[in-house]
């Protein structure tokens, strides 16, 4: 039986298995997901997830606003407004003046059909501003003269009750009236106040909002730009530089699976595992030959000293026939064991053992598991120069963004003029404001004045009057009631005139304020008034020039044709500044996103080439190892055999110890003693160093024959892996280059994809997100529609409503006034006083009778008079 010994090479396929893993984990693909400050992320398939472009810096501009107290006069002036000038401003006026086209005698029709409704009520407020001291100074000359209710007497009648009832309802509701049209116009003269305080905030506002427009606007193109460009550089390079697993690893692969390299390898190392038994059964063979070899001698010197015995019988005396007749030549061996001899195989096998067969062949191995660093190091210039050509255009990316990032240090340089000039009227407004105020303040302390002394008049009179109390005897609180109410009368007509001419000038400004400017340009959504003044070329605000006067400011250049019109239109809807501000004349978007023009990754990418010719699955020096390995196999076998398989010796020792016996049974001493001491000899021999001999041949000649069978499969394997591994190696010089383009061609798509994502991502954003300008048009809402319309013009137009409402009001309570007044005051007479109905037989002629001044006075009055006092 062969004995079989441990040996780790036993292993190696194991680790074989193992091998390919743990170099995939040396090439991963590092880092697997690349992600930048700014949120975008590229998982290990280079899928790039996009952040949201930063928002920017905040606005501070407020299109809040509320009408508060002032929504119903602010809505009647409207209203007003409308009706008496229903017609729009003729804006070819004001382009044929600025042409020096316009003719008034020609032209003056147009500015009478607009205005007529105004020029109207001015008529008329003017006339009544003449009008009112006029009346007033008359209606004071007739009361001084005794008429218009001068004369302190009082005619009774039945129904003063309700006469003086009905005066108190109608003078209570128009005071309530001119009360709240007080409160409006302190209301309005307030926010007045605050929209002029507030006018440099929100200029400042304004033009600070509007640059930090500009520098949003350029810092969103430039993290469209170059961030993100810079990020798509870090992907392409994390995957150019990942090639080794992107491209050496797949290659590897497919070319193991094409040309079944791991089974080739796998058998190489076997049969380098082989040799470690071969060398043991070669190492077995030999002890057990050498056993053979010395057991053999002693066998053949034992027959020799029993040959010696029976000679020496033969020459005794005593030595019959039976003695005589005994041959003892066949007694030797009849096989040469000395012949047996496989040291060359050994000296083989100890060579291939000595050379490492098997690390032969993992080196081998290793050139073919080394692909991904053959590719990595035979591309290394062609990829850092892929690198700087990303580097390069990055560069130029923020070559083409400079003009917009520079927008706001231009729009500084452009509007400093402009906003210091706004601002210096601005502060001139602020200055005279409080004399706008106090002149408000005091029409509305007047008006507040004229209400108080009504509602005193009302309240005193109605508290002090005492209904059987004769007019010559109405009490204090009743008397100065009635001076109350005349007081407000004297105010009115004294104040009234002046009030109207004020109101005058704020409803002709206010009035085409709204107009001109509310309607005609802040409201208009068609922009007529923008369009034909203000868009350019030329224009009111430059007239003659050949420039758009928006994109002088905005962008620097008056060339770009950046229409004021269009761009609130775009901006009201929120659209994107590209298309809006018309950046295609400052950045060329072509320039930022086609990477085409001046980076080809595709046809660099495919430029990679790797030299296979080096991977060598069976080097040289294992070829000669398995020939060794072969040679420590080869021996003649048949030689060995015939050795092995023939008798040890010809003669049967049997037969020879019968006939020794026979012999000294026959023979005499001393030749019989000497016969039975070789008959001792021979059984010993046979029992012993024979049967072992005998025992050691046919081991080895079973031993032989095993090796022989294991040499022959070894042998017919060593051919088949040198035939598969020089097959595995033309496949691997025939398709390895396929392979290698093939997935070099698949590194290249994954590239361009990333570059083409950035590409369609970058072009998508800067044309429907990127500057998005809701924020231009809150600008303009809040100077035009909240400062200049809503805190301005309307509360401008709230304030000469409430004095028009108050002024019309106070000409019928100076009716009531007057009417009412000749209840609640104190007369200087009477005409008729009685509680009772009055029949004719009462009725007597009577004289005036004079108030009097004390009881006395009164008692001698009425003891003189023709009537009898009543009660």
């Amino acid at each position: 039986m062969l004995a079989t010994s441990e040996h780790p090479l036993y292993l190696l396929p194991f680790l074989l298995i193992a091998l390919p893993h743990q170099v995939t984990c040396q090439w991963a693909l590092q880092p697997e997901t690349v992600s930048d400050a700014s949120g975008n992320e590229a998982d290990n398939g280079s899928s790039v997830t996009w952040a949201k472009t930063p928002p920017g810096e905040a606005y501070v501009t407020s299109t809040e606003y509320r009408t508060g107290y002032l929504t119903v006069p602010v809505v009647f002036a409207h209203c007003f407004i409308n009706l008496v000038q229903p017609n729009a401003f003729p804006i070819d006026i004001v382009t044929g003046i600025v042409d020096n086209t316009f003719v008034f005698s020609r032209d003056y029709k147009q500015l009478l059909n607009y205005g007529v409704g105004i020029i109207i009520c001015i008529v008329i407020g003017l006339l009544f501003a003449v009008l009112m001291p006029i009346i007033g100074c008359c209606f004071c000359c007739c009361r001084l003269a005794g008429k218009c209710g001068g004369k302190r007497v009082q005619k009774i009648g039945s129904n003063d009750c309700c006469k003086k009832i009905g005066y108190v309802v109608c003078l209570g509701v128009i005071t309530t009236i001119i009360g709240f049209g007080a409160i409006g116009m302190f209301i309005a003269n307030e926010r007045m106040t605050d929209a002029v305080r507030n006018y440099n905030t929100s200029i400042r506002n304004s033009f600070d909002d509007l640059r930090r427009y500009l520098g949003n606007l350029g810092q969103e193109l430039r993290h469209i730009g170059a961030t993100n460009f810079n990020f798509t550089t870090e992907v392409i390079s994390r995957d150019l530089d990942g090639r080794g697993f992107l491209v050496g690893i797949p290659v590897r692969d497919r070319l193991d699976e094409s040309a079944d390299v791991s089974a080739v390898i796998s058998q190489l190392l076997g049969i380098g595992n082989t040799a470690g038994s071969v060398g043991d059964q070669l190492m077995y063979l030999s002890d057990s030959i050498a056993q053979l070899k010395n057991d053999s001698a002693t066998l053949d010197q034992s027959f020799k000293d029993v040959r010696s015995t029976v000679d020496r019988a033969q020459r005794s005396p005593g030595c019959l026939v039976l003695c005589q007749n005994i041959d003892v030549s066949g007694l030797r061996l009849d096989v040469d064991f000395q012949n047996l001899n496989i040291s060359s195989q050994l000296d083989a096998i100890e060579e291939v053992k000595s050379a490492d067969l098997n690390g032969i062949i993992l080196k081998g191995k290793e050139t073919f598991d080394n692909i991904p660093s053959s590719i990595v190091e035979e591309t290394e210039n062609l990829v850092e120069d892929l690198k700087n050509s990303l580097r390069n255009f990055l560069a130029k990316i923020e070559d083409n963004l400079k003009g917009v990032l520079a927008l706001p240090q231009k729009f500084d340089s452009q509007v400093v003029n402009i906003k210091s000039k706004v601002l210096n009227v601005i502060d001139m407004v602020v200055k005279y404001n409080t004399a706008r105020w106090l002149a408000c303040l005091c029409m509305t302390l007047v008006t507040a004045l004229v209400v108080v002394l009504q509602v005193f008049g009302i309240c005193l009179g109605v508290f002090g009057y005492r209904p059987s109390v004769k007019p010559i005897d109405r009490t204090a609180l009743s008397n100065s009631g009635g001076n109350c109410l005349m007081a407000a009368v004297g105010l009115i007509k004294i104040f009234a005139g002046l009030m109207m001419l004020a109101n005058v000038i704020l409803f002709a400004v206010g009035s085409n304020a709204e107009k001109l400017i509310c309607e005609a340009v802040v409201h208009d959504t068609q922009y007529t008034v923008i369009k034909k003044l203000l868009d350019g070329p030329g224009g009111i605000l430059c007239p003659g020039c050949d420039t758009y006067t928006l994109g002088d400011l905005l962008l620097g250049n008056g060339t770009i044709p950046l229409r004021i019109s269009e761009t609130l239109e775009n901006c009201r809807n929120n659209q994107p500044a590209y298309p809006t501000l018309k950046l295609q004349y400052l950045v060329n978007l072509s320039a930022v996103t086609d990477y085409r023009k001046e980076i080809d990754i595709d046809a660099k990418v495919n430029a990679m080439n790797v030299d296979l010719t080096g991977v060598e699955l069976l080097p040289s020096k294992a070829m000669d190892e398995l020939n060794e390995l072969l040679v420590s196999t080869q021996m003649n076998y048949s030689s060995y055999n015939d050795t092995l398989s023939g008798n040890v010796t010809s003669a049967n020792i049997t037969d020879f110890i019968f006939a020794l016996e026979a012999a000294a049974n026959d023979s005499q001493d001393p030749a019989k003693s000497e016969l039975l001491s070789a008959s001792n000899q021979l059984k010993d021999i046979e029992h012993g160093i024979y049967k072992t001999v005998k025992q050691e041949q046919d081991l080895l000649f079973e031993a032989i024959n095993v090796f022989y069978s294991r040499a022959s499969e070894l042998e017919l394997r060593i051919n088949d892996s040198i035939n598969s591994t020089q097959i595995a190696e033309r496949k691997i010089q025939t398709l390895g280059p396929a392979i290698v383009k093939e997935q070099v061609g698949w590194l290249a798509a994954r590239l361009v994809t990333v570059a083409d994502g950035f590409v369609n991502y970058s072009i998508h954003e800067i044309e429907s997100n990127v500057g998005r300008c809701l924020s231009v048009w809150n600008i303009w809402q809040s100077l035009g529609d909240v400062a200049v319309c809503k805190y301005t013009v309307d509360t401008l137009n709230s304030f000469w409503v409430s004095i028009g409402c108050v002024l019309l009001l106070m000409v019928p309570s100076i009716i009531f006034d007057v009417k009412l007044a000749k209840h609640f005051r104190r007369m200087e007479s009477t005409e008729q006083f009685d509680s009772r109905p009055i029949y004719p037989q009462d009725i007597v002629k009577t004289q005036a009778i004079p108030m009097a001044k004390n009881g006395k006075e009164k008692a001698k009055m009425f003891a003189s008079s023709k009537i009898t006092p009543i009660g």
